[in-house]
C-alpha cells in the first residue's frame, strides 16, 4: 500500500488569527507546540506578506518568533500572481494600499506544488491552510482559486483532523 504524502501546509493570516483567538496559547499550550514542531519540520510555512499582514500583538509576538517559517517572494511565485489575478482580479481589493498576501499565499503553495520542491523521495502534497470559506460574495475567496488550480485547502478543523490531533 503507498504511504501517503507528507502535507505542507501554507497557513493564512486567517486561519493565524482564529487559532490565537479560539486556542489561546495560555489555554492551548499543547496546540501551540505542536504547530512549532510543525514549523521546525518545515511542514508549517507560509509567505512573508502573511507576516506583513498580521497586526495583532499576541499573535504578532509568535509570528516574530518564528519568523522562519515565512518565505520570500521568488520570481516564479511572482509570475504565479499575475496567473492567479489575471484568472481572479476579484481575489484582491484594488483600492488597498498594501498588497493582500492571499494571490501570493495560493502562488506558494502553486508553485512548490509545480515543481515539486523538496526531497525527490519524499512525496509532498501542499495545502492552503485558511479560515475563508467557498461562500460567494464580492471577493474571490481563497477556497475558489485553490479548486481551480487543484490545490487542497483546508480550515482549521480540516487541520486537526488531516493531523489526526485531539484535544
Amino acid at each position: 500500500m503507498p504511504e501517503d504524502p507528507e502535507i505542507i501546509y501554507c497557513i493564512d493570516t486567517s486561519a493565524l488569527i482564529d487559532l490565537y483567538q479560539r486556542y489561546p496559547n495560555e489555554t492551548f499550550p499543547t496546540l501551540w507546540r505542536k504547530l512549532e514542531n510543525l514549523v521546525q519540520k518545515g511542514r508549517l510555512i507560509s509567505t512573508i506578506r502573511v507576516f506583513h499582514e498580521v497586526k495583532s500583538d499576541d499573535i504578532c509576538r509568535w509570528v516574530v518568533k518564528h519568523k522562519t517559517m515565512f518565505v520570500k517572494v521568488d520570481k516564479k511565485q511572482l509570475e504565479a500572481v499575475k496567473e492567479i489575478l489575471s484568472r481572479y482580479p476579484k481575489l484582491v481589493d484594488a483600492t488597498k494600499e498594501t498588497e493582500e498576501a492571499d494571490p501570493f499565499l495560493i502562488a506558494l503553495a502553486l508553485t512548490r506544488k509545480r515543481t515539486g520542491t523538496g526531497d525527490l523521495f519524499l512525496k509532498r502534497d501542499w495545502v492552503v491552510f485558511t479560515q475563508e470559506n467557498r461562500s460567494p460574495g464580492r471577493k474571490t475567496k481563497i477556497p475558489v482559486v485553490c479548486d481551480y488550480y487543484r490545490i487542497g485547502c483546508k480550515s482549521i478543523v480540516e487541520f486537526f483532523q488531516a493531523e489526526k490531533w485531539e484535544f
